[in-house]
């Protein structure tokens, strides 16, 4: 079987699912709380969170929902993060 790292990101990312399962409530909890334990929580931070969020899905540990009364999530997305490499030739 597949075993959830809960420890750096994906732990910090389980953290504020803990808090509350939405990401408009979840973000600034983890941007106070990272921030407070040394962590810099900016745009790429953000996004690779986000890229956590993504795999936890994929891989099932999480069941994602969408709701017309919930706001989306408004994040800028970097050009290059762990996941998205800018492909030069």
């Amino acid at each position: 079987g597949k075993i959830l790292p809960l420890n750096g990101l994906f732990g910090w990312m389980l953290a504020g699912l803990q808090h509350s399962p939405q990401l408009d409530q979840a973000m600034p909890f983890l941007a106070r709380e990272m921030t407070k334990a040394g962590w810099q929580f900016d745009n790429k931070m953000q996004a690779r969170l986000c890229e956590c969020l993504d795999a936890m899905i994929r891989d099932k540990w999480v069941v994602a929902k969408r709701s017309e009364s919930m706001p989306a999530l408004k994040h800028e997305i970097p050009l290059e993060t762990a996941a998205i490499r800018t492909h030069k030739e």
